[in-house]
């Protein structure tokens, strides 16, 4: 995405995107909690419980042009979009557990994905620059 402003003036440099495939991914993934916890649009546990809240959180960060453009979720929006994708792709690979996190209210998600019995692991992040 280009360099884009909002109505306020705030200028949204870009946005970058990033997936890793691990084949036989071990280490920090198998810490994956196979427990369900969701706090604060967080979730992580099992990936089919994973993906139904990533549904839910985009679906209700739908932006209508009626509203205030301050409240426009912008890049919030569009990582939501890619983590749900991604996170589809992985299931699809045999992923069973996964997490979620956000570090920031603009967009910037951070998403992982692993199957212990098969090492498979995919790792995702969309981060949101924003100028001046």
């Amino acid at each position: 995405m280009g360099i884009q402003r909002d109505d306020s003036g705030v200028t949204r440099d870009g946005q970058a995107c990033y997936v890793t495939y691990w084949p036989n991914r071990v280490g920090h993934m198998e810490d994956i909690s196979p427990v369900w916890e969701n706090g604060v649009g967080e979730p992580s546990g099992p990936i089919d419980q994973v993906i139904a809240e990533l549904l839910h959180l985009l679906d209700v960060s739908v932006w209508d042009p009626s509203d205030n453009p301050q409240d426009k979720p912008d890049g919030l929006h569009a990582g939501i979009g890619w983590i749900y994708a991604v996170a589809l792709q992985a299931k699809h690979a045999g992923c069973t557990l996964a997490s979620c996190s956000i570090t920031t209210n603009d967009g910037n998600w951070y998403f992982e994905a692993y199957n212990p019995d098969t090492n498979i692991g995919y790792s995702a992040v969309h981060n949101t620059y924003y100028g001046t």
